[in-house]
């Protein structure tokens, strides 16, 4: 299981190119200068870590069965040169949480920033700018995928699915924000092999947004079950060939 953060409710945006500013310089306190980083019990980063610019010419840029990266963390420009999850890979869960910023992430497979064989819980924390050549720019998972108050835009999935999200369960999203993420053939934003729910919002102004997603077949969703919107916004989404939102 992979665990960065704790929870919180309020939505942050990441940066949405490469480059490093002074706020994220000023956050460093510890770099990843090896090609990868990996452990078969765990990897734990302190507070407010960056771990950046990290490359796996087989595989993965972090990969384990569990690791912790506290509140706050920031993966960024980490490379599968010939594997899925630029930013990491797991064998159990993944849970984002508490502010992260993930983004700029590369894999040359499947999930651009994260590639998960069961759940993957992204909370209060941004999943941007991130490109995998397959499906899943942001997020692949052989399990369920739940995002709140989170945002994930400007992935790309380039030749498969799921310009966001790419996932084998159920897709449970709330009061977040997808724009401009891109897939090759179907989801431009999410795609679900299974049921895709968008839920209710408690306060009005906190439902969730698609924006100016695009992709072959479903420009921001694609489900292989059924889709379930109970309160959402969708602007400016297009598909190629068929189904628009």
């Amino acid at each position: 299981e992979v665990t960065i953060g704790s929870n919180s409710s309020t939505p942050v945006n990441a940066p949405t190119t490469g480059s490093v500013d002074s706020a994220l310089a000023a956050e460093t306190t510890s770099e990843a200068s090896e090609s990868t980083f990996s452990a078969s019990t765990s990897i734990s980063l302190t507070l407010g870590s960056n771990v950046y610019g990290t490359s796996a010419g087989q595989g993965n840029s972090g990969s384990s069965d569990s690791a912790t990266n506290p509140s706050g963390s920031i993966m960024f420009r980490n490379t599968a040169a010939s594997g899925s999850g630029g930013a990491i890979s797991a064998k159990g869960e993944v849970t984002v949480t508490s502010g992260s910023n993930i983004y700029n992430n590369t894999a040359s497979v499947n999930g651009g920033a994260i590639s998960a064989e069961s759940k993957v819980t992204v909370v209060n924390s941004a999943v941007s700018s991130n490109t995998a050549e397959v499906n899943g720019g942001a997020v692949s998972a052989g399990g369920e995928v739940t995002v709140s108050a989170s945002t994930l835009n400007y992935n790309t999935a380039t030749e498969g699915s799921g310009g966001a999200i790419s996932a084998e369960g159920k897709v449970t999203v709330s009061n977040s924000e997808f724009i401009e993420n891109e897939a090759g053939n179907e989801g431009g934003a999410i795609y679900g092999e299974s049921e895709v729910i968008i839920l209710k919002p408690s306060i009005p102004s906190e439902k969730t947004y698609f924006t100016e997603n695009s992709a072959d077949f479903g420009g921001a969703i694609y489900a292989g079950a059924s889709v379930s919107i109970s309160d959402a916004n969708f602007e400016d989404n297009t598909a190629e060939e068929a189904g628009g939102a």
